[in-house]
């Protein structure tokens, strides 16, 4: 055992990066649900420990859940049946169709797009650009050109903005009023106190986060087609690169865009292009 290390779930999920793998928790999966679900709370909890001029507006970035991954409704967006679950395509056959029809640029008529299944990608950046975790990935426009200098998103309206404002003033206000009685408050009122904070903080928050609800295929100028769940510098491509999974409904939009995709982080409204490739 000299100069054994022990490896966790971090330097293993590593390992698969760089051998361009499958992740060890796929999304179908219990566990991978939990871990999801794991980033997701821990997430959120940095977000709303930040001062409010400190926070993304998600809403303004046209993000519809910056902290999770919508897998059965981008599944839902881009089928025209309706799905009740959706899974991970592990078939080596299969993904290596997939494969072949990116790579020779001409759709197999045989792929039943209306399948609800998630495809494994791995993407590599063109260019310039650090995808992260949550980003989403968007078919580009026919007149989008990769050599251009910026794609950006446009702004959008916050309906909420000064919802949030007039809450958060009328809830300073009360807080000054209550901090001249608290020493004279009884155990009953202190409870009805907590209950009225609780109130606030989750009020609050649904006035910052964006409606998850919403058509996440068409939530930005460009098609959603699918999420990153792993990003970093892969040292055997010398290059910034991604995994993570897209609708089967979307593939043959895909294959006529060259396998071309556009990657946007959470909090920036900048598009970075990448090529696409199946994970076999």
């Amino acid at each position: 055992m000299r100069g054994a290390r022990s490896g966790g779930l971090r330097e293993f999920n590593s390992l698969l990066f760089e051998c361009e793998r499958q992740q060890f928790l796929p999304p179908d999966t219990k566990a991978g649900a939990e871990e999801e679900k794991r980033l997701s709370d821990l997430q959120r909890r940095k977000y709303f420990a930040r001062p409010p001029n400190k926070r993304p507006n998600y809403r303004k970035l046209s993000i519809t859940n910056p902290f999770g991954f919508q897998w059965k409704d981008i599944v839902q967006n881009w089928s025209s049946n309706e799905i009740n679950d959706f899974y991970v395509i592990r078939s080596k056959k299969m993904l290596e169709v997939l494969q072949n029809s990116l790579k020779h640029k001409r759709f197999n008529d045989c792929i039943d797009i209306n399948l609800n299944c998630l495809v494994p990608v791995r993407i590599k950046m063109l260019d310039k650009g650090a995808p992260k975790i949550f980003a989403v990935i968007c078919l580009p426009h026919s007149n989008d050109n990769c050599k251009k200098m910026t794609l950006m998103e446009p702004l959008k309206e916050d309906l909420n903005e000064q919802k949030r404002k007039d809450l958060r003033s009328s809830h300073k206000m009360d807080l000054k009023k209550r901090s001249k009685e608290r020493k004279k408050l009884k155990k009953v009122k202190r409870n009805s106190d907590s209950e009225k904070l609780e109130s606030y903080r989750n009020e609050i928050e649904k006035l910052w986060l964006p409606d998850s609800t919403k058509n996440v295929r068409f939530s930005s100028s460009r098609e959603v087609i699918g999420f990153v769940t792993k990003a970093q510098f892969s040292f055997t491509r010398a290059k910034n690169c991604a995994n993570g999974y897209i609708a089967l409904g979307a593939f043959q939009s895909l294959v006529c865009s060259s396998a071309k995709v556009l990657v946007r982080n959470v909090n920036s409204l900048q598009y970075r292009f990448g090529i696409v490739n199946v994970i076999v």
